[in-house]
């Protein structure tokens, strides 16, 4: 059995559901990817770090972890990218984040995507994630999410904003 999702609020835990075998070999064809294979450097790197911090930006975020160590997750054309190091992240990583090319999608936008209709506060869900532990990432085909002890993800959203510039959305939401 795999938990899935048959309403989608903040804070319901997801209720227990078959999941239906095109499903199943989608998450094997994952499994097998080189988005897959390529975060699995990242996921060693936060695995048991507790969230001392953040950064935000229009086009992603940083994580400041314990021990100096640090993550980013941003967009990078139609893929969620991450670098990661130790220290202060680099000026290349904050230009990641925060960039001209990406939009604002802070206020509700006008797409057929969960919480549309929400105002997404980034440093507000982020702020959610300090003093918690990240326990896994949860990856799909061209996203990932930071997975947190206490059953929640920072979940990171491909989106376009009003204008139709491409843009991001993060919540800090129950699984």
């Amino acid at each position: 059995m795999i938990f899935m999702r048959k309403q989608n609020p903040h804070e319901t835990p997801p209720e227990l559901a078959e999941v239906p075998a095109e499903l199943i070999a989608k998450m094997k064809i994952v499994e097998k990817s080189d988005y897959f294979k390529n975060l699995q450097p990242l996921k060693a790197h936060v695995k048991n770090r507790k969230v001392i911090s953040s950064k935000h930006g229009n086009a992603g975020f940083i994580l400041l972890l314990e021990e100096g160590l640090w993550a980013a997750a941003f967009r990078e054309g139609d893929v969620v990218a991450s670098a990661m190091g130790k220290g202060k992240p680099p000026q290349s990583v904050l230009d990641q984040i925060s960039s001209a090319a990406y939009g604002d999608t802070s206020s509700s936008i006008g797409a057929n995507v969960p919480y549309a209709d929400q105002f997404c506060d980034i440093a507000s869900e982020l702020c959610k994630s300090h003093g918690h532990t990240i326990t896994a990432l949860s990856i799909g085909e061209n996203t990932f999410n930071f997975a947190f002890d206490d059953g929640h993800e920072l979940d990171f959203m491909l989106v376009n904003d009003n204008a139709g510039t491409a843009a991001f959305r993060v919540f800090w939401e129950q699984w």
